[in-house]
């Protein structure tokens, strides 16, 4: 076996690894011995088959399994060779087909970890916001409240709408004369004002008479996501079918106790505590963001590729576990346009990723077994059926797995600490 390496980039290596004829040769041979204990060929009883004559019979069947034979026996021999030290399954780039007279070559591209000297991560100057809750933001959460709990009143047939108002609709859709199916709409309910529809659909609404029905047009915008209507002007036909008022109740003990409060005074209490604990997570986000934003200038490197696609699937997966209804998870997968559109955030936190671990290392920051296992069991219960349908075998994998991950969090937690509490910090007091 010939094997060299070339450097691609910073992460990643090309290795091209070429075998000779002998050793092709021995490797079909071997198929053809396997194929021959089991061939069924006129003539003969099965395994009996002469082979010569499985291998005029076979001869276009075997190829694959001939690549993956070499590729399996000598790619990781050549990367053990060279010493290096993948960081995801090595990609096959350029692959021969496979002949026994003469040599094969094939080349594989492979992710490695990149070269991170963090240098400085201590002392660094940074201005943050300090998020201070007002009267003014109780105000408007109390306001968000009331809302929320409001309740509508039917006005007459001939009332005007308005902002505020509850509008019942129907519409119909159509572009260059033709019938826009997707666009369809039958007795849907929108809060005018609130953006709930296209600008220039809702503009067209304000001013009609319940009852009433009417012709718009709009058109879209040239980056609108249905690319075959980007751009196009839409007539909609609409029908204003009722209007409802909204009544709010009044700010009062009794409207506390409805939320769960017990009285307005106690209410307004709490909501200043959760806007406190809100505002304070918001800061330590903000803090976090611009330290590893300010290190990450500083050193900057590579991120290999495989990582940030381990990455954006993580994206992915925690999108599906928020709205499991509405998430496809394959199709989302292997949706390229949307890979590219999270690519700059997946990018992000893998390289944070890199820097925390670097950070870690440099530190000596480690996650103790004790703590390990507190959060396991605080965090993993599994039920007796749970236990009792995995079986310990499953169990305990699981269990490894799940520790191994908590250490991981927990080594990179402890490094974000690190850099926060060893960061120069000035305040930027900021309305919430």
């Amino acid at each position: 076996m010939k094997s060299s390496v070339e450097n691609v980039n910073s992460v990643q290596l090309r290795l091209n690894i070429e075998l000779p004829a002998d050793t092709v040769r021995e490797t079909f041979d071997k198929i053809f011995q396997k194929i021959q204990k089991n061939a069924k060929v006129q003539g003969f009883r099965p395994g009996k088959a002469p082979l010569n004559i499985v291998r005029r019979l076979y001869k276009d069947n075997v190829a694959a399994e001939v690549n993956e034979s070499l590729i399996k026996e000598f790619l990781f021999n050549a990367i053990e060779e060279h010493k290096i030290r993948p960081v995801s399954l090595p990609v096959i780039e350029r692959l021969d087909d496979p002949n026994p007279e003469k040599p094969f070559l094939f080349t594989a591209l492979i992710d490695i970890m990149p070269e991170i000297k963090i240098t400085q991560h201590k002392n660094i100057p940074i201005t943050c916001e300090t998020f201070e809750v007002s009267d003014e933001s109780i105000s408007h959460e109390l306001a968000s409240l009331q809302k929320m709990h409001a309740k509508t009143k039917e006005l007459d047939v001939g009332a005007v709408a308005t902002k505020e108002m509850v509008a019942v609709i129907s519409h119909t859709a159509s572009t260059d004369g033709h019938p826009l199916d997707d666009m369809k709409a039958d007795n849907l309910s929108v809060e005018l004002g609130k953006n709930q529809l296209f600008a220039d659909l809702e503009n067209a609404i304000i001013g009609m008479k319940s009852g009433e029905e009417k012709d718009a047009t709009i058109t879209l915008t040239k980056d609108f996501p249905d690319k075959g209507l980007a751009g196009k002007t839409l007539t909609f036909h609409l029908t204003l079918h009722s209007l409802k008022e909204l009544v709010l109740p009044e700010l009062d003990d009794e409207f506390a106790k409805d939320v769960r409060a017990e009285s307005l005074d106690d209410l307004k209490t709490k909501i200043r505590e959760n806007l406190l604990a809100y505002a304070e997570k918001l800061r330590r986000n903000r803090l976090e963001s611009l330290l590893l934003d300010r290190i990450s200038e500083l050193h900057p490197f590579d991120v290999p590729p495989s990582m940030v696609d381990e990455v954006i699937d993580d994206i992915i997966r925690e999108e599906a576990s928020r709205w499991p209804e509405h998430v496809d998870v394959k199709k989302m997968m292997a949706d390229d346009d949307y890979r590219k559109s999270i690519l700059p955030v997946a990018k992000k936190r893998a390289r944070n990723t890199l820097i925390l671990a670097e950070v870690a290392k440099q530190e000596n920051i480690i996650a103790t077994e004790e703590e390990i296992t507190k959060l396991f069991e605080s965090n993993y219960r599994l039920t007796k059926e749970q236990e009792k349908k995995l079986g310990l075998k499953k169990i305990d994998t699981l269990a490894r797995n799940l520790k191994s991950r908590i250490k991981e969090s927990l080594i990179l937690s402890k490094a974000v600490n690190f850099l926060v509490e060893n960061a120069i910090i000035t305040d930027k007091p900021t309305k919430i």
